[in-house]
């Protein structure tokens, strides 16, 4: 017997095969069961995802030998005959090849005919709107009034294409493209019916760059099989294959472009051209990857390439500035690719202009005033009475600040103001609360502070808090999400800070501790905590970060009073007044 290609071999011959399309299937089957089936259905979508797959099967349903059911049996006569495409009831046309004003007229004059061995007469019309303006209009008549024994479903790809008057005769159900989650699932069952050794790599790829159609994940992954010569399919007999381009070798590109180093762009061109990519394919995937760098900054979905080191520290030193202003240039490439026949003189020229010294001495000027800005919303935050010109500022130990006010005999030390470097938050303390941290209390916590808010919605902390969330709850502390540094400051200061667990611990005694992180960290830290959590790692160890949030140090009153001696030490004890709120 001839070899026969996976995605026949593996098209869906029931509902519950179907991958993705549950909303589709779900009406399709309350329809069945309720006896509500309509005359005309509409499935448009894009290619591969399911349109004549799932008309076959609806056929079957409706003329399978154990009555209108939910399910096809699959194995009488007339399920066999129409998988087979035997049962002369079952009629399939391409309207591509049939698309004149005859054939539909013959389909006219014979639908008054009763089918010769099913309940129903099916027509499945594929590529609906390649007919012709006289094929619509000879089938419209037909298509409003049917006999009690027809049904018919379309199927096309560009339903903008179908006069209105056809529209308003069906039932309409758009198909979506499968998600890469599901194609990937639907692979490694493939791989594991067929023995294949498949890299999981490879499988993700492959489920990526298929656009959401599963016909053509399976012809991919058919073309791999023959193009491996090891027992092995790996990433890059996909890569081979597909055309497109390695991950690896789109971040050296883009950091070629973010360094100014136009040799080495060059050389990436010349050897991504000798190993036959096409230059179209070039730019789609470079803008695909810039466009993952922004999805990755938003913490937006889970991708293979987000798990990628190099990917992540790439991301770190881009500002999302620079990534718009490339995808602009790379958005005129493509444009003008389309009609030159020097596409990689095009291409050439919009990554040089990508790697231009002035845009990129802008982006670092962009990540400088952005860090800038966060330490004066910090220090703001931290001083907002205290005026500079009233200031002179004492170091002491790279770690103490002094602060003496100018014409003053004494100097003011108020606990909650003195900054100390190990009083910051930091990703160890995030993570102790993570790994040991409860749904239940987290969720019990968050109800309590939601119940709050609804019965006092001008309270000043949780005016603070504002959109803040329980991130986790361990035993005795949490971990609250804030959208910025200075919410963050502002709700750990002392009078905020017992304030706000007080509201916690009104009813009874849930946390002793809490700290704050902005919005920004957390989606850094998830994205890290989460890809060591799918690896089984039990207990993460997330990677350091950096963060300007304060939090309330349980050794804080030892550590003011040893600065209270240094201050004694610095100044004496007759000018150094202590002041404690």
């Amino acid at each position: 017997m001839s070899y026969v290609a996976l995605y026949r071999a593996y098209r869906p011959q029931y509902f519950r095969e179907v991958v993705g399309q549950k909303h589709i299937v779900l009406t399709l089957q309350n329809a069945l069961k309720l006896n509500k089936v309509a005359h005309a259905y509409l499935f448009s979508g894009p290619r591969g995802t399911g349109k004549t797959t799932l008309a076959k099967i609806m056929a079957k349903a409706l003329n399978c030998e154990d009555g209108i059911v939910t399910e096809p049996c699959g194995k009488c006569d007339l399920c066999r005959g129409i998988t087979e495409g035997k049962i002369s009831d079952v009629i399939e046309i391409d309207a591509a090849s049939n698309n004149g004003v005859d054939e539909i007229r013959e389909i006219r004059d014979k639908v008054k005919f009763l089918p010769s061995s099913g309940r129903y007469k099916v027509y499945i019309i594929d590529e609906v709107h390649m007919l012709s303006n006289g094929a619509f209009n000879a089938l419209l008549k037909t298509l409003e009034e049917p006999p009690h024994h027809v049904i018919f479903i379309l199927a096309t790809t560009e339903p903008h294409k179908i006069p209105a008057t056809i529209l308003s005769r069906c039932q309409r159900f758009d198909f979506q493209g499968i998600s890469s989650e599901d194609i990937h699932s639907k692979l490694k069952e493939v791989a594991l019916s067929e023995n294949l050794k498949v890299e999981d790599a490879a499988l993700e790829t492959i489920s990526e760059v298929c656009d959401g159609g599963m016909r053509d994940a399976l012809s991919l992954l058919d073309q791999s099989i023959s193009y491996s010569s090891d027992d092995l399919i790996s990433l890059s007999d996909v890569l081979a294959v597909s055309g497109n381009v390695s991950n690896e070798l789109i971040i050296d590109l883009i950091s070629s472009c973010k360094n100014n180093n136009q040799e080495e762009i060059l050389g990436y061109v010349t050897k991504l051209v000798n190993d036959g990519k096409e230059i179209h394919k070039i730019v789609s995937d470079i803008i695909t990857f810039l466009r993952d760098i922004l999805l990755f900054k938003v913490g937006f979905g889970e991708k293979i390439i987000f798990k990628n080191p190099k990917f992540i520290s790439l991301c770190n030193e881009i500002n999302n500035q620079i990534v718009y202003e490339w995808l602009n240039n790379l958005n005129d490439v493509q444009n003008n690719i389309k009609f030159t026949n020097q596409k990689r003189t095009y291409l050439e020229l919009g990554l040089l202009k990508m790697s231009d010294k002035k845009l990129n001495d802008y982006n670092s000027l962009t990540q400088r005033i952005e860090k800038l800005e966060k330490e004066l919303i910090y220090l703001r935050d931290m001083k907002p009475e205290i005026k500079k010109e009233e200031v002179e500022k004492y170091p002491v130990d790279n770690e103490i600040i002094i602060e003496e006010a100018i014409g003053q005999e004494s100097l003011d030390l108020v606990y909650e103001e003195i900054v100390l470097d190990d009083t910051f938050v930091t990703t160890k303390d995030v993570e102790k609360i993570l790994n040991s941290g409860k749904k239940e209390y987290k969720e019990k916590v968050q109800k309590i502070i939601d119940n709050y808010k609804e019965k006092n919605p001008n309270n000043l902390i949780l005016h603070i808090f504002g959109k803040g969330f329980v991130a986790a709850v361990s035993d005795k502390e949490a971990l609250i999400v804030l959208d910025d540094e200075a919410r963050c400051n502002r709700l750990i200061k002392k009078e905020n800070y017992d304030k706000f667990i007080n509201i916690i611990n009104k009813g009874e005694k849930l946390i002793d501790n809490f700290i704050c992180i902005t919005n920004d960290n957390w989606n850094e830290i998830y994205l890290d905590y989460l890809s060591q959590f799918k690896q089984n790692i039990s207990k993460p160890i997330l990677k350091e970060i950096k963060m300007m949030v304060k939090k309330v140090d349980n050794n804080y009153k030892e550590k003011v009073d040893e600065v209270i001696e240094q201050a004694y030490n610095l100044f004496g004890k007759d000018i150094v007044k202590i002041k404690e709120n």
